[in-house]
C-alpha cells in the first residue's frame, strides 16, 4: 500500500529539492469532496469561479452564483459546508508543516541537456 508521496522541485538555477509527504486518507477524502464540488458547480457548467468561492460559501446552482450565508438558510447546511472547507484548509496547513525534506541536490549535480546530447545517457552507444 502507498504510504507517502515524493515530490521533486527543480529550478533552472537553484538545483532540486526532494520532499516526502505521508499519506492521510481523511485529507484525501476531503480533497476529493471539494474537487468534485468544484467540477460540478463550475467546470461542468462552464462558469468561472469567483474569488474565495469555498471559503465564502459561494454556490453555483446552474443558473445563478450566490453566496450562501448561514443566517440566510433554513438549516445549517451552508454553515456546515463552510466550516468543513475551513477545517480542510487548516488541515492542509498542518500537513505542510509535517512534510519531510529528503534531499537537496545542488545545481552542479543535475544533469542538463545541451546541444545535441541525448536526454537519457543510458541509451548512448
Amino acid at each position: 500500500a502507498c504510504r507517502s508521496a515524493v515530490m521533486v522541485r527543480q529550478t533552472a538555477t537553484q538545483g532540486a529539492t526532494i520532499w516526502r509527504m505521508r499519506r492521510d486518507e481523511a485529507w484525501i477524502g476531503e480533497m476529493i469532496h471539494f474537487l468534485t464540488r468544484f467540477q460540478t458547480e463550475f467546470v461542468q457548467r462552464q462558469v468561472p469561479p469567483p474569488a474565495d468561492f469555498f471559503w465564502n460559501n459561494v454556490v453555483n446552482n446552474g443558473t445563478t452564483t450566490t453566496t450562501r450565508k448561514p443566517e440566510d438558510d433554513d438549516d445549517d447546511e451552508a454553515l456546515r459546508e463552510q466550516s468543513r472547507y475551513r477545517r480542510f484548509v487548516h488541515k492542509t496547513a498542518q500537513l505542510c508543516s509535517s512534510v519531510e525534506l529528503v534531499a537537496v541536490v545542488p545545481p552542479e549535480q543535475i544533469q542538463r541537456c545541451t546541444g545535441q546530447a541525448p536526454f537519457f545517457l543510458d541509451r548512448v552507444s
